[in-house]
C-alpha cells in the first residue's frame, strides 16, 4: 500500500463501540472514513479486488489476526476482538487503544512504504491513546452547544495541549501530512469553541485555511486537506468562496467513492443554511443517493427540502424512512446519540405536523406523544453503546445534555 488516504471499517451492528473509537483515530489522522455491516459477498470481492472504496479495509468481525496485500494500493486486514468492547472508562479505552494500534502497526509495517507516514501514524496514535482523545472529541462534538463557559474552557485547553503535542512530533517529522492535518485540525477545534463563547478566536483561520490547502502542493492525493481548508473557511463569511472552491475540488477527485458522502453532505448544508439555495442543496444531498441510499441525515435533509416545496407526500416518506429505520437500530440495542437525535426530529415533526397527518393510510402511522417523551427521557439510557462508551457519572451528564438539545429542536425550528 503506497499511501494510506482512506479506511472502511467491516463491523457487526454489536461493534459500534470500537468501529468509533477506530473512527475518531482515522479521521483525527487526516484520513477518509467509511464504515460497513458485515456482508460476506462484500468480504469477497476485497479479497479479490473488485471492491474499490478504500486503501484499507479494517474487518472487526474477523476470527483470526492477519493481512492481504489486495494490490498496491489496498489492504485488507483482519483485527480480532473481544466478542463485547467495553469502553467505558478511561483505563479500558487507553488499554483498548494500546492494544489494537500495536497490532495495525505491527501488520501495516509491512504493507506501508513511506517511513514517515508510518512515523507519523505512530505518534499521532500515542497522543491519540494518552489524551483520550476518541472520547473527549466525540462527546464534545455532539454536545458542545449544551455545556457551560467553565466546560468550554476546559475543553479548549485539551485542544490546546493536543496541538502542543502534535506540533512537537511534526517538528521531529515534518515530512507527515497527517501530523500537519492534525494540528490544524486541532486549531479549527479550539477556533469553535471560542465562537461558541462569542469571543475572539486564538488562531487566524485565513492563515489556517491556506496552510490546510497547501499541504495539497506537497502531495495531490492528499485531498482531504481541501475538506479541512473548506470547513474552515466556511467558519467566516468573507472566505465562503473559497469554501466553495475548496470542497468542489475535493468532490472532483473524490466524488465516486462513499466516504465523500460527508464532503456532500457539507456543501449541501452550507447551500441549505448560510445561502438559502434549496434546488442546489437538494442536488448535493441527493448525489449521496448514488454512494448510500441508507444515510438517514441525507434522507432527513431531502425530507425537509420536499416539506418546504409542500410536497406533503414525498416529504412524509422520507420522514417515516428515517423513524423507521432509528426504530429498527434502537430496537436491536445499538442505535448512536446522533441516530437518537434523527428520531426524536422525525417524530416531532410527525407529530405535530397537520399537513403531514393529512398524508396518513393505512402504512403510515402518527406519532404520539407518549413517544416523544419515551425517546426524551428513555432512549438514552436504554443504549447498548452508550453504557458501553460512558460510565454511570458521564451517562447522567450526556443524558441532560441529550434532553436539553433536543428541548432546543422546536417545531418551527425545524421546519424554518
Amino acid at each position: 500500500m503506497e499511501k494510506l488516504r482512506s479506511v472502511c471499517i467491516i463491523q457487526r451492528i454489536d461493534q459500534k463501540v470500537p468501529a468509533v473509537y477506530l473512527k475518531e483515530f482515522f479521521m483525527f489522522a487526516g484520513v477518509y472514513v467509511c464504515e460497513e455491516i458485515i456482508d460476506s459477498d462484500m468480504i469477497n470481492e476485497i479479497k479479490n479486488g473488485e471492491q474499490k472504496e478504500a486503501n484499507l479495509y479494517i474487518d472487526l468481525t474477523a476470527s483470526e489476526n492477519g493481512y492481504k496485500e489486495i494490490d498496491t494500493s489496498t489492504v485488507y486486514l483482519k483485527l480480532v476482538l473481544e466478542k463485547r468492547v467495553k469502553l467505558n472508562t478511561i483505563n479500558g479505552r487507553a488499554g483498548f487503544g494500546k492494544t489494537v494500534f500495536l497490532r495495525l502497526w505491527e501488520q501495516l509495517h509491512f504493507c506501508m512504504k513511506d517511513e514517515n507516514e508510518i512515523k507519523g501514524f505512530r505518534s499521532l496514535a500515542d497522543i491519540f491513546v494518552d489524551t483520550d482523545y476518541a472520547h473527549k472529541h466525540y462527546l464534545s462534538h455532539l454536545y458542545l452547544n449544551q455545556m457551560e463557559l467553565e466546560e468550554k474552557n476546559i475543553l479548549s485547553e485539551f485542544y490546546l495541549d493536543c496541538f502542543r503535542k502534535i506540533y512537537d512530533e511534526y517538528n521531529k517529522n515534518p515530512y507527515s501530512l497527517n501530523l500537519s492535518f492534525a494540528y490544524l485540525n486541532c486549531t479549527r477545534k479550539m477556533n469553535r469553541i471560542d465562537a461558541s463563547c462569542n469571543r475572539q478566536t486564538l488562531f487566524d483561520e485565513i492563515k489556517v485555511m491556506e496552510n490546510a490547502h497547501e499541504m495539497l502542493e506537497i502531495d495531490s492525493s492528499f485531498t482531504i486537506a481541501d475538506v479541512l481548508a473548506g470547513q474552515i473557511a466556511f467558519s467566516r463569511n468573507s472566505t465562503w468562496e473559497e469554501g466553495k472552491y475548496y470542497l468542489q475540488e475535493a468532490l472532483r477527485k473524490e466524488r465516486t467513492k462513499k466516504y465523500s458522502a460527508f464532503i456532500y453532505y457539507c456543501m449541501g448544508h452550507f447551500y441549505e443554511v448560510e445561502e438559502k439555495d434549496l434546488n442546489r442543496a437538494e442536488k448535493l444531498y441527493s448525489a449521496i443517493r448514488f454512494l448510500n441510499p441508507e444515510n438517514y441525515r441525507m434522507n432527513f435533509k431531502l425530507g425537509w427540502i420536499q416539506y418546504c416545496r409542500s410536497e406533503y407526500h414525498e416529504a412524509r416518506n422520507y420522514f417515516d424512512k428515517v423513524y423507521k429505520q432509528m426504530k429498527e437500530k434502537e430496537g436491536v440495542g445499538w442505535i448512536l446519540p446522533l441516530e437518537m437525535e434523527y428520531k426524536y426530529k422525525c417524530a416531532l415533526i410527525l407529530n405535530k405536523s397537520e399537513a403531514l397527518k393529512n398524508t396518513l393510510s393505512a402504512e403510515k402511522q402518527s406519532v404520539s406523544e407518549g413517544e416523544l417523551l419515551d425517546i426524551k427521557n428513555e432512549i438514552f439510557n436504554n443504549s447498548s453503546f452508550v453504557s458501553d462508551f460512558l460510565d454511570q457519572e458521564e451517562i447522567e451528564l450526556y443524558r441532560k445534555y441529550f434532553q436539553r438539545k433536543i428541548d432546543e429542536h422546536k417545531y418551527n425550528l425545524i421546519l424554518d
